[in-house]
């Protein structure tokens, strides 16, 4: 089967997965992203569009759209593939859909909720169009077949192999970046980041290491006990030195994303791919995929410390727990088994 993939393509994306994943299984892929088709400057203009008012803007998206989407179907019919496979709407127009689906079964995975994305006005529109959906969280799925879509079900990618593994740490690593706990990423601007900061204060008397860029300065001033924890990076890491780091380290605490309403953190997965336990914040897709296993959850911020506590005290257990989720993984939630279960998916809806 052909594959035309409309997604961003770069080495850290889930669109790497995804077209990794597919070719693993046999399928020829082409890839088309909208960040090397479309000039820079154009893509300059629309980062800084939203400013105008919204008669320019619009003006503006009518333009930008439309040729991004003559760039999409001559792509499509250059390819002519028999599955066009969207991660979120990609800036699609409904028409374009319409187009693809005369030659092409046309889908879409999600990496955000639709309803939860205000500056892409044209997403749930674009999804009406779709022959199939699928989402990581199990709440959106509800949300969405909500307004009459039926062809919408449950799937995340899993484990990303490539980047996240098992290493042995040398002696020069394991000092710089050896703690108990680990956490790399960046904050948001809005209440979001509080909540973040909150969630690793619960943290703070432990051996706690925090890698993040100056942004994380807005919310340190309000839990000025993380600021010894903290380490100030220049730019976000590279995902070789994330695994490095996270095979020094013994627990990650991992927030929910509020976008998230009952699907999982990605974080979750890189982690057990490193070798280093999460200790996760409470959703309920937890359950489904974790279904018989005991992974660490966090229900409420203030038992927090004692779990990280309890997993610092059974190292046997912790390692063995690790190894149970590694196992599991590679079992049932890698990007290849995903594939073939929407694959299957779209088989049994004909």
């Amino acid at each position: 089967m052909k594959v035309l993939l409309i997604s961003p393509a770069s080495s850290y994306s889930i669109g790497e997965l995804l077209r990794s994943a597919f070719k693993d299984l046999g399928h020829e892929v082409a890839v088309c992203d909208h960040n090397r088709i479309i000039t820079p400057w154009k893509q300059k203009v629309n980062t800084q569009v939203f400013r105008l008012p919204y008669r320019f803007r619009k003006q503006w998206d009518n333009y930008f759209l439309t040729d991004l989407n003559k760039k999409y179907v001559s792509k499509f019919e250059q390819e002519r593939p028999d599955l066009v496979l969207v991660y979120n709407d990609s800036m699609l127009l409904p028409r374009t859909v319409q187009a693809f689906k005369k030659k092409a079964r046309v889908v879409f995975y999600l990496g955000d909720n639709p309803f939860y994305t205000w500056n892409k006005p044209l997403f749930l529109k674009v999804l009406m169009e779709a022959d199939y959906i699928f989402a990581p969280d199990s709440m959106w799925v509800e949300q969405i077949k909500m307004i009459g879509l039926k062809n919408i079900h449950f799937e995340i990618l899993g484990m990303d192999r490539s980047h996240y593994f098992p290493k042995e740490p040398t002696p020069k690593e394991k000092e710089k970046y050896s703690s108990d706990l680990l956490f790399i990423g960046n904050t948001y601007v809005q209440n979001w980041g509080y909540k973040r900061t909150l969630f690793l204060s619960k943290f703070s008397d432990m051996d706690l290491k925090i890698y993040g860029t100056r942004n994380w300065q807005r919310w340190l001033a309000y839990f000025p006990e993380l600021k010894k924890r903290f380490v100030s990076i220049d730019k976000p890491l590279g995902l070789e030195q994330v695994n490095t780091i996270s095979n020094c380290c013994k627990l990650y605490p991992v927030d929910a994303n509020p976008g998230l309403l009952h699907g999982l953190h990605a974080r979750i997965f890189d982690c057990i791919g490193s070798g280093i336990l999460p200790l996760v914040e409470y959703r309920k897709d937890l359950d489904r995929v974790f279904k018989n296993i005991d992974i660490p959850r966090i229900y409420n911020y203030n038992e927090a410390n004692e779990l990280a506590r309890y997993y610092l005290d059974n190292e046997n257990k912790r390692v063995e727990l690790v190894k149970q989720l590694r196992k599991h993984i590679l079992k049932n939630f890698l990007p290849e088994h995903a594939i073939k279960r929407m694959l299957e998916r779209i088989r049994i809806s004909r």
